[in-house]
């Protein structure tokens, strides 16, 4: 196996994909804001299967003035995100953020800063096909294919997992004697 040194344009290796839904006094998009505002949002994260509805709102932002570097990526300002995505919205029950009918069943900026918002989780929903059978409020490993964004393109997992996190009882049960393959 051979190396080679690079300068990659983004060391942004990659991390599952994450609508932000938010609500406005007049209905359009400006999560940031309106997240200060309200205190209120919903995250979804959506399967790869729907990759073709998180494409159409990937390159948009909800706000008026955007930064230089979003101008540079190609992003373009759409005050009214729902119309374009595709997706339905369907209200939620704890908060006036919408969620995404879609998903549901099978989202003021300080200028060259990275915003960093702590969050407090209400509800969960998921699509009870991915549930982990033995366990009702797990999420199934094997059966969730998040998108991933890796280097500024989606991704499916395919089924890829390497290798399994052992239990408490697996790690026990395996032989300490063996050499590690690597």
């Amino acid at each position: 196996m051979t190396h080679a040194a690079i300068s990659p344009a983004i060391l942004y290796w990659g991390t599952p994909v994450v609508l932000i839904t938010s609500k406005n006094v007049d209905d359009s998009s400006n999560t940031t804001q309106n997240i200060f505002r309200t205190k209120q949002c919903v995250l979804i994260l959506p399967s790869a299967s729907i990759s073709h509805f998180v494409n159409t709102i990937a390159r948009t932002t909800g706000a008026e003035h955007m930064s230089p570097v979003k101008a540079v990526l190609g992003y373009r300002h759409v005050k009214y995100k729902w119309p374009i995505s595709g997706m339905t919205p369907l209200g939620s029950m704890l908060v006036a953020p919408l969620r995404v009918k879609e998903l549901s069943d099978s989202p003021t900026p300080i200028k060259g800063a990275t915003m960093t918002l702590e969050l407090k989780i209400l509800r969960v929903y998921v699509d009870n096909s991915i549930r982990k059978d033995e366990r009702i409020d797990c999420i199934g490993p094997d059966k969730w294919d998040p998108i991933i964004v890796s280097f500024q393109e989606f991704y499916g997992l395919d089924n890829s997992r390497i290798a399994k996190i052992l239990t408490g009882s697996e790690v026990r049960d395996n032989s300490l004697d063996e050499e590690p393959s690597i």
